[in-house]
């Protein structure tokens, strides 16, 4: 097993699993976890594992971008942030083999995105999936999810914040298998095993014609992106966070 600061990744007869494990109390995404993704990700590129399976911690996945990272970042700083986000997860989706994710616990904002990125999603019972961004004063992505769902009800899910429970997802599509937690990992390296067997190029190629299909020869990272640092940019963004950090520290002393 490799260890980075908040990435473990592991080979298991052909399968890379990556566990993301932060120290933040809900397991949130830090700036240097994205790095330490991006870094992986590149290395995939030029070496890549005949499949992976991303997951979290035992209770959490991720609820998501670390505030505290960022709510004293320049636009600028902001910007170059969610850039390498954006890489990150555009990386992960254009990867030429099968990516699977074990989902427990909160699933939220960018890490849902990520999560949506992969090819497979196995969840337990007790997950909350959503991209609740509007609620925190930022734009809410909405490429990745209208992919499932109509605009209507993708409209319902990001103008509300809407957290899904496990079998809503199920019933969208936005996961495929509940398993018990105990199942978690093992039934998603089960998926990625079975996918070693298939002939890369077959995969790589048939991976490339649904993205095509799925995004109709464009994609809106560079529009998400922009709308994300107006927001960020806004008073309302600037207090929303700040009040979101109180009561994060109120509830636990140690954030």
């Amino acid at each position: 097993m490799q260890r980075d600061s908040q990435i473990q990744t592991e080979a298991i007869n052909g399968v890379a699993l990556v566990r993301i494990n932060t120290d933040r109390p809900r397991n949130e995404l830090t700036l240097d976890a994205v790095k330490d993704l991006g870094r992986l990700f590149d290395a995939w590129h030029k070496d890549p594992p005949r499949a992976a399976v991303l997951t979290g911690r035992d209770d959490c996945f991720s609820a998501g971008l670390a505030i505290e990272d960022v709510v004293n970042a320049s636009r600028k700083e902001f910007g170059d942030f969610v850039s390498l986000e954006y890489r990150c997860i555009r990386q992960l989706e254009e990867m030429p083999f099968v990516t699977v994710v074990a989902l427990s616990g909160l699933c939220l904002g960018n890490a849902a995105e990520l999560a949506l990125a992969c090819d497979f999603r196995v969840a337990t019972s007790d997950i909350r999936l959503g991209l609740p961004e509007v609620a925190m004063g930022f734009m809410a992505p909405a490429q990745r999810l209208v992919k499932f769902m109509s605009i209507q009800q993708a409209r319902r899910i990001l103008l509300q914040s809407h957290l899904l429970h496990a079998h809503k997802a199920l019933e969208l599509d936005l996961i495929d298998e509940i398993v018990r937690p105990e199942e978690l990992v093992s039934t998603a390296l089960q998926r990625a095993t079975t996918a070693t067997e298939l002939p890369p190029d077959a995969v790589r190629l048939t991976k490339e014609n649904l993205r095509r299909e799925a995004l109709r020869g464009r994609n809106h990272d560079q529009e998400e992106t922009a709308a994300a640092i107006e927001t960020f940019s806004s008073p309302e963004c600037t207090n929303r966070m700040a009040l979101y950090l109180k009561r994060q520290g109120e509830r636990d002393p140690s954030v």
